[in-house]
């Protein structure tokens, strides 16, 4: 008898049920510049468009600055953002046509420099990207054309967050 139960523990294997994502993975993935978006996160996102709209409302309430959406009226890709005190520009390399400079100047020298840009987009993940030390007012990040920073704020109706 005692061997039929064994075998029946052995034949059963337990269920895996998923990690329920909520408020504290977003507020991980929003403040630690370390933390990418794990793969639950990204899969709980792209289901739950109220959890999308808490991380968004978690960036907007916790950025420095905030690009809005590129005007409608702009066509092709974004290659500039202009905010009262920052700018965003996207700059091809002269020296090697697979690369493009992100270049972030901010007006406001006495607020201290983002560490961590944002970019998201209806129904993707949103990226995080550390950024480099700020020079006068300055940062800027030599990247690939096709990476996904580069990729993300192309997109005119993606959003922007500098933390």
């Amino acid at each position: 008898m005692f061997e039929a139960l064994d075998m029946i523990d052995t034949a059963i294997e337990p269920v895996a049920t998923p990690r329920r994502v909520g408020f504290s993975d977003l507020y991980t993935f929003a403040n630690d510049p370390d933390r990418d978006m794990a793969p639950e996160l990204a899969e709980a996102l792209a289901r739950d468009e109220a959890l999308e709209a808490d991380l968004i409302r978690l960036l907007d309430r916790t950025a420095i600055y905030r690009f809005p959406k590129v005007a409608a009226a702009s066509s092709g890709p974004a290659l500039r953002r202009d905010g009262d005190l920052y700018r965003i520009t996207l700059r091809p390399s002269r020296a090697e046509p697979t690369q493009i400079y992100v270049i972030i100047e901010l007006a406001d020298l006495e607020m201290p420099p983002p560490a961590l840009i944002y970019v998201c987009r209806s129904g993707r993940p949103c990226h995080k990207h550390q950024l480099p030390v700020a020079h006068d007012g300055t940062i800027q990040i030599l990247a690939d054309l096709g990476s996904p920073l580069v990729e993300a704020l192309r997109d005119g109706q993606a959003e922007v967050y500098l933390r």
